[in-house]
């Protein structure tokens, strides 16, 4: 059996596409279809996908027929069915959404071959066995939701310690009592399971939330706090979140993850995102560095423009505009148009540069390699 990184990172990114998909066509099935004004019937997206589960059943039963070809049958599905229902999801035109009952059967399909192969276990019939915590997920992720919306909408403190008796209260629903106290809140749970976890992950949520409205704390620490429950957490109990950038709209959860490969990713994303973000300060800086080599240019005062050409011309006017070539005979009569506009295009840059600069041509260029300088240290630091 291949242990090999790459044969690890194959199954970490199988795993999430798997929970993915179940997590998704769960959701997707339990939408309210009929009340939603959705056109129940076939639609040629449904034809497509019940063809696609055919093309897909075949491929899988020729590799179980074949020596029990394991991973053939996984590519099988996870390429040419996983991959291709995934999208189409999240499609938002009423037309090119696929039906809920072609989406179940395939969903059922990809469930019994997994079973077959020992992946899955449980009398579920689509994805793997919902266990307990999954309403204590939940829970805290509406929460958190709910914590980040009114935070962007900049309330007052109230508005958070109401929802921190929502909360409280929907918890007794649940059957589990909070007791606020000077210091922490008081759950009251017997059993150090999964689910006992979430909750008091909920409970330190709440805590949180509710000490920094008692404080007066500003609405950006609630999104810190967010940020926080998602980035470590979450993830040390092997939840996934994946934000929604549409405000108001549900954040999705994805349970069941390994935590060291969520960390793992959740490393690589940041150390792709600082990547980028150098990447594009150099742009910036590149572009400072030019900016600053053509204002040079244009600085120089319009009647010094031809002095570099001496060796072309022998004469001048009072702009410093060339009359006599080397030679001693007249500027052809062409080519002094084309000087005449070259030296009027110099003169209306020059003049624009020293109002931007305000008359003060070396404190601005001194500026600008401030920045230059600033930016080459920020570019540094980051990559330190």
């Amino acid at each position: 059996m291949s242990y090999s990184d790459a044969g690890v990172k194959a199954a970490q990114l199988h795993e999430r596409f798997l929970i993915r998909f179940f997590n998704d066509t769960r959701q997707y099935i339990a939408r309210d279809w009929l009340g939603s004004g959705h056109r129940i019937g076939v639609k040629p997206i449904d034809t497509e996908m019940y063809a696609k589960l055919a093309e897909v059943r075949a491929k899988v039963h020729a590799c179980l027929c074949n020596n029990f070809d394991t991973e053939g049958a996984l590519t099988a599905m996870m390429d040419s069915l996983v991959k291709y229902v995934l999208p189409l999801l999240d499609e938002e035109d009423p037309a090119k959404q696929p039906g809920y009952l072609a989406v179940k059967k395939v969903s059922i399909f990809v469930t019994k071959i997994y079973k077959v192969l020992g992946v899955i276990e449980g009398q579920e019939d689509i994805g793997f066995a919902v266990k307990a915590e999954a309403k204590w997920i939940d829970a805290l992720n509406e929460f958190r939701d709910s914590v980040r919306l009114i935070s962007r909408n900049k309330a007052a403190p109230d508005a958070y310690l109401k929802l921190g008796e929502e909360v409280k209260a929907k918890m007794a629903a649940m059957g589990v009592t909070v007791t606020d106290g000077a210091a922490a809140s008081a759950p009251k749970w017997a059993n150090g399971s999964t689910e006992s976890q979430f909750i008091a992950a909920l409970v330190a949520f709440r805590d949180k939330v509710r000490e920094a409205a008692l404080g007066g704390a500003p609405n950006k620490d609630y999104l810190g706090f967010c940020d926080e429950l998602r980035d470590d957490v979450f993830i040390g109990l092997g939840v996934q979140i994946e934000d929604s950038s549409t405000d108001g709209k549900a954040s999705r959860w994805f349970a069941g993850f390994n935590p060291a490969s969520l960390r793992a990713a959740a490393a690589a994303k940041v150390a792709e995102g600082k990547q980028k973000a150098v990447e594009k300060l150099k742009r910036k800086l590149a572009k400072a560095n030019d900016d600053l080599a053509k204002n040079k240019d244009i600085a120089l005062p319009p009647k010094d423009l031809f002095q570099k050409d001496k060796d072309k011309y022998s004469a001048f006017d009072e702009r410093g505009v060339p009359t006599k070539m080397a030679d001693g005979s007249d500027v052809p009569k062409s080519n002094a148009k084309k000087l005449d506009k070259a030296y009027s295009k110099a003169e209306k840059a020059h003049a624009k540069l020293v109002k931007q600069a305000k008359g003060d041509l070396d404190a601005y260029f001194a500026g600008l390699q401030a920045s230059i300088d600033a930016l080459a240290a920020e570019i540094a630091s980051a990559e330190a």
